[in-house]
């Protein structure tokens, strides 16, 4: 919770420096550190070579097709906001959001399906602290990310509650249930209709 707040506690000032940068990317990389000292609970042998090689093959070329389809995504985003006469941020809001998050609706969907739940929550929680952390530290050293305090504040907020929640959901009866589900999406309608309504 602490590190997928962090960015936004550094960008109260108006804007995520290369300096900011430096702090995401150290917080990101103990995260992953830390996670590491844990592998003896979830490694597994592989002793299959070929296995391997051909599994990190398939890994590579899907995230070369994700870098392509990211650049188309952007280009697209920009032009639909142009037409429809709204601001590329509510477009990155809405559209751009949940379109990028389809990988990991897919990943987690089959993983709960293969009866492997942990997977599923391991790679959505992974990837908002990973975002939050060294992606915006790269992007924030490669150019510095000006941003508008107020609103920055106001995701800040609802984010906040969004890994509270999903975080006491979790913990009650070890499972998140799918009243509990409607909840945090009904709670992400807020959040977007709180953005258009301040916009």
């Amino acid at each position: 919770m602490a590190l997928t707040i962090l960015p936004i506690i550094l960008g109260l000032d108006g804007i995520i420096s290369r300096l900011d940068a430096i702090i995401l990317l150290i917080a990101g990389t103990a995260f992953i550190f830390v996670l590491l000292e844990e592998r003896e609970y979830f490694h597994k042998n592989v002793t299959n070579g070929r296995e391997l090689a051909k599994k990190t093959i398939f890994f590579i070329i899907s995230l070369a097709l994700m870098l392509v389809a990211a650049h188309f995504i952007v280009g697209s985003a920009h032009t639909i906001a142009l037409s429809l006469g709204v601001p590329s941020f509510m477009i990155g809001l809405i559209l751009v959001a949940l379109g990028t998050t389809l990988p990991e609706f897919t990943f987690s969907l089959r993983s709960i399906r293969a009866g492997k739940p942990e997977f599923a929550i391991g790679d959505i929680l992974g990837v908002v602290v990973v975002d939050a952390t060294i992606m915006v530290a790269i992007t924030a050293f490669i150019t510095p990310i000006a941003v508008n305090t107020f609103f920055f504040s106001i995701i800040g907020v609802f984010t906040a509650f969004a890994v509270v929640f999903a975080l006491l959901f979790m913990r009650t009866d070890e499972a998140l249930t799918k009243n509990e589900g409607i909840a945090l999406i009904l709670f992400y309608i807020a959040f977007v209709v709180a953005q258009m309504f301040l916009r």
